[in-house]
């Protein structure tokens, strides 16, 4: 299975960091904690998986490549290819480098560290993902407020997504598999419904970003469940206690040997610090 990551720039300098969900400095403090956890990321995971790929466009080769001579086995040049998407839709270049596997993957996003191989039902299973969330118990307001605009305001979105009961939805931290039809499949319609609703996304002002969830991770589990294509879980119990653990960076390396810095824990210094203990030349 291969294992790989993606870095798409226009995000990380260009995102309104006014709008919901922006990924300006990658969500982090500044834009040094960024670049630290991304290449803390990249050496997590190399040490045990060192033929770890990263897809980016032209500046992410020069950058992690060139400039920070991060151990990658190999750099592809797939996210030129957006330079006209709005940087708030920043898991549209997840997308994309899902769409051009041709073999079995894992694809980590960059604020994830591990301190050990990934278990083999995550590597041999058909569909991965990180955790499933229960949407009402973690109140993620995010799906249920797209939701209602594309209700709203975008009636010829995709029938699987205006029939949601928006309960449930994979979180793709870590995300692949072996079923690579499944997997094409799904970007295929996720490109397609992207395509179709970008206008009606551009109208919503500063809650465009509240959009990603919708696209990749509420269309991944409402096809999944269409198809009866079972999801693995790298953390099969969804209660909260169970994921606090495994995005507690103090302990991770001791106890759940991975963490995934999610959303605000960006923004507390001793985090930043707990995830960047590399120093950069």
């Amino acid at each position: 299975m291969n294992i790989i990551q993606s870095f798409w720039s226009k995000p990380l300098f260009e995102a309104n960091k006014d709008a919901s969900q922006n990924r300006y400095n990658g969500g982090w403090i500044n834009y040094r904690y960024c670049l630290l956890s991304m290449a803390y990321s990249c050496l997590t995971i190399s040490q045990y998986y060192p033929k770890i790929e990263l897809y980016t466009d032209t500046f992410g080769v020069n950058l992690f490549r060139d400039i920070l001579k991060l151990p990658y086995y190999k750099f592809h040049v797939n996210l030129d290819d957006i330079a006209n998407i709005d940087p708030s839709l920043w898991a549209y270049g997840k997308i994309m480098t899902y769409s051009t596997q041709k073999e079995p993957f894992l694809h980590i996003d960059n604020d994830i560290f591990i301190w050990q191989q990934f278990p083999d039902r995550v590597i041999d299973a058909e569909v991965v993902c990180q955790s499933l969330e229960m949407i009402d118990n973690f109140s993620l307001t995010d799906y249920t407020s797209a939701m209602d605009y594309i209700k709203k305001y975008i009636g010829d979105a995709p029938q699987i997504i205006l029939n949601s009961k928006c309960k449930t939805a994979a979180n793709m931290g870590i995300f692949g598999g072996n079923n690579l039809d499944f997997i094409q499949q799904y970007c295929k319609e996720s490109k397609a419904f992207f395509t179709d609703i970008y206008d009606s996304i551009m109208k919503s002002g500063d809650m465009k970003g509240k959009f990603n969830v919708i696209y990749e991770q509420l269309l991944l589990t409402e096809l999944a469940h269409k198809h009866q294509q079972k999801i693995s879980y790298l953390i099969p119990n969804n209660d909260i206690d169970e994921i606090v653990k495994y995005s507690t960076i103090e302990t991770a390396q001791y106890e759940s040997k991975y963490v995934h810095c999610l959303g605000r824990l960006k923004k507390y210094n001793y985090i930043c610090e707990y995830c960047c203990p590399v120093k950069l030349k």
